[in-house]
């Protein structure tokens, strides 16, 4: 083997002096094999080596079903796009048995012929524990009660061991928004120093000059209530949350490939809460990749903020809306009931994510499930008692006894009823009026004893509420006993002692 000082000698002769390969060969005494290698070696140095047509025996039989792959994914969105590994996967169905580099190689060599921008450089973060949490939206699908659904998904990731929750929800609004930060703050076991979130309405009500923000009223009271300071990224450059940004594509394929099913959002919820704590055990953290992510929350989890003793309250208020004559009010284009009582007056309604509250002179006077869409309507029958005393006929035609689930003591006492008695209708009524002081359940319970005495009758039906009412044993409040310090002595001798004393010889 040539030493460093023989090779220079030869380069120097060669490439400097200018003798032939047999003139050195001669003068050092080595082979001309020897001195042609190096002196190729230097040429092969200088000219840097570029494969023109590679040779890829596995891949060529699957090119063209490759190229109609990316040819599919350059006319999706960014978003939707595979990335190399799922075209690979999708290759191996067709057949394909070489390595996923070939296909990951030729992918990028397409793009870049097709002039696909190039990837953006950035700066890597570091975040101390409990310092920041990382907020976003991101829309996905999934099958509620049988039917494919968008949804709307909030994703929440702590930065420090990259714990992660992600909520669906119908609508990126404002109550959503709050409602999702709550589940996280207490999903997480508490609250970090800041969030980071878009520019989004929900949150930021104007950007100021010098990367100030004017937040909205109620995502200030929010963080003000948690003690949370607010950051906005700058104007469309979200890398200053790109741990969300990138958990977004990540759990797309994870937890939303195949769609998830459920019968609703809170049982969806429950499963995508499972599955990121199943996902936290099992994921090894990025920068410490001895602990999983699981390990690294528990040691981030004292570092958080704690929770105050009651939750901000995440709804959107719409003060001072009027109750319409049919006893309803407008909230989000749907209409809902309210006592009838308080037709005419101004009333608070209260939209949460999955629920409305109508108040009325700080006291909650009606509550439904939130409807989704235009037109909609949601009704309390209760709501309409006083209302049905003043015009029993309202029964028959009534939207909201009509559209009501009657329980089934009570649709058996309306058709015994009508068989019994000409008046059968006003009769029933007679019975529903009774809610109004005894409740539903009362009602229900004491019209079933009525039917098997005979035909439920509201005199017979209140009978037996008020016979209810008094056999029920009396409430008995616990009386605290002082313990003695010292126990009394039984002693009778005492009588004796003081009748001795009174009575003198």
């Amino acid at each position: 083997m040539l030493k460093v000082d023989e090779v220079g000698m030869i380069r120097r002769m060669g490439l400097v002096k200018g003798y032939s390969i047999k003139e050195i060969a001669r003068r050092l005494d080595v082979s001309r094999n020897t001195v042609r290698s190096v002196l190729r070696s230097e040429r092969d140095a200088q000219t840097e080596y570029v494969r023109k047509k590679p040779h890829r025996p596995k891949l060529e039989p699957f090119e063209e079903a490759l190229k109609k792959l990316l040819d599919e994914d350059k006319e999706k969105p960014a978003r939707d796009r595979r990335n190399g590994t799922q075209i690979y996967e999708a290759l191996q169905a067709l057949g394909y048995t070489g390595a996923v580099d070939s296909v990951q190689r030729y992918a990028r060599r397409w793009r870049q012929e097709q002039g696909y921008p190039e990837a953006e450089m950035y700066i890597p973060l570091i975040f101390a524990p409990g310092e920041a949490m990382q907020f976003d939206w991101s829309t996905e699908r999934a099958v509620i009660g049988g039917l494919p659904t968008i949804v709307k998904v909030a994703q929440m990731r702590l930065c420090h061991s990259r714990m992660c929750l992600v909520q669906a929800f119908r609508y990126e609004r404002q109550e959503m928004m709050l409602e999702g930060l709550r589940r996280a703050f207490h999903f997480f076991g508490g609250v970090p120093q800041r969030v980071v979130v878009d520019n989004l309405k929900a949150a930021v009500k104007k950007i100021l000059s010098g990367g100030e923000r004017e937040w909205q009223a109620r995502f200030e009271g929010f963080c003000a209530h948690y003690l949370l300071d607010p950051d906005a990224c700058a104007p469309r450059q979200p890398q200053s949350k790109g741990q969300v940004e990138r958990q977004v594509g990540v759990l797309r394929g994870r937890l939303f490939r195949p769609l998830p099913a459920a019968a609703n959002f809170e049982e969806l919820n429950d499963m995508l809460m499972s599955l990121c704590i199943e996902r936290a055990k099992a994921a090894r953290h990025p920068e410490v990749e001895a602990r999983t992510v699981w390990e690294m929350w528990e040691e981030e989890r004292p570092q958080l903020i704690a929770l105050p003793p009651g939750d901000y309250d995440c709804c959107r208020i719409e003060e001072e809306k009027r109750v319409e004559r049919c006893g309803t009010v407008v909230f989000d284009n749907n209409r809902y009931s309210v006592p009838c009582e308080l037709g005419g007056r101004h009333v608070e309604v209260r939209g949460y994510a999955e629920r409305v509250k109508v108040v009325c002179d700080g006291r909650v006077v009606a509550e439904h499930r939130r409807l989704f869409g235009r037109g909609g309507a949601q009704y309390n029958p209760m709501h309409y008692l006083k209302a049905l005393e003043r015009k029993p006929g309202a029964l028959r035609n009534g939207r909201p006894f009509v559209e009501w689930q009657m329980p089934p003591a009570l649709v058996a006492a309306r058709a015994a009823l009508k068989a019994a008695v000409p008046d059968g209708e006003k009769q029933f009524v007679a019975v529903l009026l009774l809610m109004q002081e005894w409740g539903l359940d009362a009602v229900v319970a004491a019209t079933e004893l009525a039917l098997e005495e005979g035909a439920p009758f509201a005199g017979r039906v209140e009978n037996i509420l008020r016979r209810l009412a008094e056999t029920t044993p009396p409430k008995v409040e616990c009386v605290a006993v002082i313990p003695l310090t010292r126990e009394p002595a039984a002693d009778p001798g005492v009588y004796d002692t003081q009748l001795r004393a009174e009575v003198k010889p």
